[in-house]
């Protein structure tokens, strides 16, 4: 199957790195079994400034987990919506999208630095004298400086993102090769969004999908 023209280009697809025995997401080539998955993200509010977006995946085969999506743009693009593809393995998958709405403004904020901070401490050395059979063995102590790095706290002016709402919403799907899928986030307060999955199906003659929910 091709993939579909219409599909815009995914914006990053980040490799993230995970522990014990789980694996990190790859997705597959043209020419590897897969099913096509669109992102769809509607928001009905907006604010701030700037817009961070994520979407993850975990999949039954070997656990595998990772980044599938990744963006940071301006907030007034959220006023129509989006729509990002990838290519997925037939097998089933939770995804997980989370949405930020931020905006950056001027703090005071505490941050900690290391410092090297003398000290006086004893050291022993050999002070011995003469030599050969007249050599006497000796050792002294004497008063020398010393350095440790120890933390310190100072209050700097920062610019800092601050949070004007988010939110994140997952569900699941049993895909199938070859077939179409659409992942509709849509994003319409603070805390309040849905992730629904239908799949698409071109209607003969009609020039437009047909759709029903997606197995799980």
């Amino acid at each position: 199957m091709k993939r579909p023209g219409s599909l815009l280009a995914v914006v990053a697809l980040v490799a993230l790195a995970v522990t014990g025995c789980a694996h990190t997401f790859q997705p597959p080539r043209g020419d590897q079994p897969h099913a096509v998955v669109k992102l769809r993200r509607t928001y009905l509010t907006g604010a701030g400034t700037g817009l961070h977006e994520s979407a993850s995946v975990l999949t039954d085969e070997e656990s595998t987990t990772g980044s599938l999506f990744q963006s940071s743009v301006d907030s007034s693009l959220a006023g129509s919506p989006r729509v990002d593809g990838v290519l997925m393995y037939p097998v089933p998958f939770q995804l997980t999208v989370s949405s930020e709405f931020f905006h950056v403004e001027s703090r005071q904020v505490q941050e900690s630095y290391q410092e090297q901070v003398p000290y006086q401490t004893t050291e022993s050395y050999d002070c011995s004298s003469g030599y050969g059979a007249t050599r006497t063995y000796q050792t002294c102590t004497r008063q020398v400086t010393q350095y440790r790095s120890e933390t310190r706290y100072r209050t700097v002016t920062k610019m800092v993102e601050v949070s004007d709402g988010a939110c994140q919403a997952n569900t699941t799907a049993r895909l199938a090769e070859g077939h179409v899928y659409l992942m509709d986030y849509v994003y319409r307060a603070r805390g309040v969004c849905n992730l629904t999955c239908v799949e698409q199906e071109v209607a003969p003659g009609e020039g437009q999908f047909k759709t029903h929910p997606c197995p799980r």
